[in-house]
């Protein structure tokens, strides 16, 4: 896809063959997170729920911390860019 090249091409620093507008980027990065939610999964309520598990993880271990349960200062997680894109979106940020 056209516009998943562009995102990782800027992410990256790579120069593009071409010049986009600020608002040519951000038509492809609303067209990106809209067209994933309702082919991947029908809608944005559908990725929140999704990304519960994880969420709950991620509650759980700032819970612990502040509460001196434990004294981890990091925690290193992987992801598929279709997790880290339910939790954006659950947390307001996609």
């Amino acid at each position: 896809m056209v516009v998943d090249e562009v995102v990782c091409a800027q992410f990256d620093q790579r120069k593009l063959p071409f010049e986009l507008t600020d608002h040519e980027i951000h038509t492809m990065l609303q067209f990106m997170r809209d067209d994933f939610y309702v082919r991947k999964f029908g809608s944005k309520e559908a990725a929140y729920l999704g990304s519960s598990d994880l969420r709950k993880f991620l509650a759980n271990s700032f819970s612990d911390r502040v509460l001196m349960k434990n004294d981890r200062r990091l925690i290193i997680l992987s992801a598929h860019d279709t997790t880290i894109t339910m939790m954006l979106s659950a947390l307001s940020l996609a």
